[in-house]
């Protein structure tokens, strides 16, 4: 069985968000020998296949870019052959990662978020819950991929673009990205953020009603600039 590693921010978010990720999760994981890296502003519990890393700079402006980052060198530091970067928010089927778990060295997994409206839904009528066959937020790459393109571009802030432009920067680097739309990934609903002004620029801490052209027209213009961590340094 393959080392894999999930990864995702839980940054000034409710701990509610984080416990419910380990109650869905929590079988998958088991069954998988998977080991889940938090990176959060602060120490958390943890299950035992679990480990919180706190961000080690205040962030005034939230950048998923950095925090995912700083996750995924952590994986990489400790050995781990699969890197699964995702969202709290997110349900493995076990479909899903055993087809991640049988990938070799030169494939990657994009899988299709579904939409659904509680976790029951997954249970109760997977069939029925939609898809978001655009959304690329969860990313299985072997690691030398993300140590390859160096991870997710710290140029950008908030949400929004920093998928699809690493995304596009992995099908580069000489590997199959596979969009697996057979292997459900569930992404739950919740209440959509607000934006907070502090000063001149807006603070990107979330997305409003899940879109924010605001951050989105930032990060696009954001994206032309010199990757900011081409050797992986924090930000």
């Amino acid at each position: 069985m393959k080392k894999i590693a999930v990864i995702f921010s839980h940054y000034q978010l409710p701990s509610s968000r984080l416990a419910l990720h380990f109650v869905w999760n929590a079988d998958v994981y088991r069954k998988y020998n998977v080991r889940v890296f938090v990176v959060a502003d602060r120490i958390y519990p943890m299950p035992d296949y679990a480990r919180c890393c706190v961000y080690p700079k205040p962030l005034k402006i939230f950048s998923i870019a950095k925090t995912s980052n700083y996750g995924i060198r952590k994986a990489c530091d400790n050995g781990f052959e699969i890197i699964v970067k995702t969202d709290v928010d997110c349900v493995f089927s076990e479909t899903l990662m055993a087809l991640i778990e049988s990938t070799n060295q030169h494939e990657g997994i994009a899988p299709e978020y579904r939409m659904a409206n509680d976790f029951a839904q997954t249970i109760r009528a997977p069939e029925n819950i939609p898809a978001w066959p655009d959304t690329k937020g969860t990313l299985a790459l072997p690691a030398w991929v993300w140590r390859d393109i160096c991870g997710y571009n710290e140029n950008l802030e908030g949400y929004g673009i920093e998928d699809g432009d690493c995304y596009e920067r992995a099908t580069r680097s000489r590997i199959k990205i596979i969009r697996a739309a057979h292997a459900p990934l569930w992404h739950i609903a919740h209440e959509a953020g607000t934006l907070q002004a502090r000063g001149p620029r807006i603070d990107f801490w979330n997305r409003e009603n899940g879109f924010n052209p605001k951050n989105h027209s930032y990060n696009r213009q954001a994206r032309k600039g010199k990757l900011a961590n081409p050797n992986w340094g924090i930000v």
